[in-house]
């Protein structure tokens, strides 16, 4: 009889999608930088790596696991 446990890897997929819209007009802004400000460590160590991996031209991207631009609508996602 063996001993061993098999484990099995959890990955969680997280989808985050919203409009920017002028809270004055109301109007949707098109091409608005959206940006994860606060996210968990395992999030923030993948990213890291793929700062290493884009060297100086990382913080140039727009389109990033952790920020994009809003569309002609407002929408981001």
């Amino acid at each position: 009889m063996s001993n061993k446990i098999r484990l099995e890897a959890i990955r969680h997929q997280v989808a985050i999608a919203g409009q920017v819209k002028d809270d004055q007009t109301q109007q949707v802004i098109p091409g608005a930088v959206v940006e994860i400000a606060d996210m968990p460590d395992s999030f923030k160590s993948k990213l890291d790596l793929l700062a290493g991996l884009y060297g100086d031209d990382w913080e140039k991207r727009v389109e990033r696991p952790d920020r994009t631009r809003t569309r002609v609508d407002g929408y981001f996602y």
